[in-house]
């Protein structure tokens, strides 16, 4: 067969279902626009709403922490004064306590000195649970180990958003449950037999 008997028989076909085509054409047409167009419209309308919702969300975020921010500039100066030795009292036990941690690993160790402070055994102020001693015995053992003050540093300027972000922007972070002691990986004190474990973070042991 030559191409001549080829192209010809190719006509005919095309002519045989020429109606055949039309229809089937217009059911992908069809689908296309009533189905692909809306559904890709559908992604796009939900990838913007997902966009609109983070970003409201940091906008309360920020509303939130400006009203917190209000309440303490509104306090009077003494109390601004309690506030802020707080606030250093959290910062060096994070940084003494957990410098060289992952970011993660510092939430831990704030989070177990508020545990500490919302527990009825403990005292009820910051200051008062870094520094408290138990039959002479730190309950930190920074503290006792006569550590000078922190250097002006990313890790204490770190450790210092922490504490203000809690005791200031009143922010909760859960990452240790209820967990009220915690100890280095590398020892294995007498007193963690009857606690609780919690879990491991960095270089941390956690427990309740």
């Amino acid at each position: 067969m030559n191409a001549v008997n080829v192209l010809h028989n190719i006509e005919k076909y095309f002519e045989r279902n020429h109606s055949l085509f039309i229809k089937f054409g217009s059911l992908f047409a069809g689908i296309f626009f009533f189905l692909y167009i809306p559904l890709s419209m559908h992604f796009k309308m939900v990838d913007k709403l997902e966009q609109e919702q983070k970003v409201n969300s940091f906008l309360i975020t920020k509303m939130i922490n400006m009203n917190t921010r209000m309440e303490f500039l509104e306090l009077s100066y003494e109390k601004k004064q309690k506030v802020m030795q707080e606030v250093e009292c959290l910062a060096k036990n994070i940084y003494f306590e957990a410098g060289s941690e992952p970011y993660v690993g510092k939430l831990a160790v704030a989070q177990v000195t508020m545990n500490r402070v919302k527990n009825k055994n403990y005292p009820r102020s910051v200051c008062g649970v870094v520094y408290q001693k138990q039959r002479g015995v730190c309950q930190f053992s920074w503290v006792c180990e006569g550590k000078g003050n922190p250097q002006n540093n990313r890790t204490w300027r770190e450790s210092l958003e922490i504490a203000e972000s809690i005791l200031i922007n009143k922010k909760q972070y859960d990452v240790v449950g209820q967990s009220l002691h915690f100890h280095a990986s590398y020892v294995n004190p007498a007193w963690s037999e009857t606690k609780r474990l919690v879990k491991q973070i960095g270089n941390h042991i956690f427990y309740h």
